[in-house]
């Protein structure tokens, strides 16, 4: 399982050639113009055409909807969380370590991650709860499994194509996250 900090921003989608919001839709003019403050949109475009696609956070002074990033040192910032593989028409998600080395090579700064061993239970196991506190000053984190890790991801909500299940874990939504 890998574990990265939630960034409390926007998801944009780079996908042939175009940007998209969290919902898939085309991205709206000033997310577009945020990723252009964040210094990034040359290379994002970069790799799209090398045929990436690319989800990025973009967020910073000036983007946090729920204020965790109001005393960051820029107005605009971005940060890749996952790249993909455009082959066919569907995208493939990179493990992390591949995604850091691609991100690395066009100049871009990939989230921060580190490894759990998913297959080693904890006694007794660790609720999403409780890793939260490893994540103070941010919205939360994601935990994700990779199919380039070999687990078998289900197939519903196209996870199987994509090969990655995220579930994430917020503040705000502290008193819900009961599950192990």
């Amino acid at each position: 399982m890998v574990l990265e900090p939630k960034f409390d921003g926007y998801l944009v989608a780079a996908i042939g050639g175009k940007l998209y919001n969290v919902l898939g839709e085309p991205a709206p003019r000033w997310l577009k113009a945020a990723l252009f403050m964040a210094g990034v949109a040359e290379q994002v475009y970069e790799m799209m055409r090398d045929g990436f696609a690319v989800f990025l956070e973009v967020y910073g002074r000036r983007l946090t909807p729920n204020g965790y990033h109001r005393k960051h040192k820029r107005d605009y910032d971005a940060v890749v969380l996952d790249i993909g593989i455009v082959e066919d028409g569907r995208v493939r998600i990179l493990p992390p370590e591949k995604a850091a080395d691609a991100a690395d090579i066009y100049g871009l700064r990939y989230v921060p991650y580190r490894f759990e061993d998913a297959d080693v239970l904890t006694d007794p196991p660790m609720s999403l709860a409780e890793r939260l506190p490893a994540y103070q000053g941010w919205e939360g984190y994601v935990a994700k499994v990779y199919a380039a890790h070999g687990h078998r991801l289900p197939p519903d909500y196209r996870v199987k194509q994509l090969g990655v299940l995220m579930v994430k874990a917020r503040w705000q939504s502290l008193g819900n996250l009961v599950v192990h």
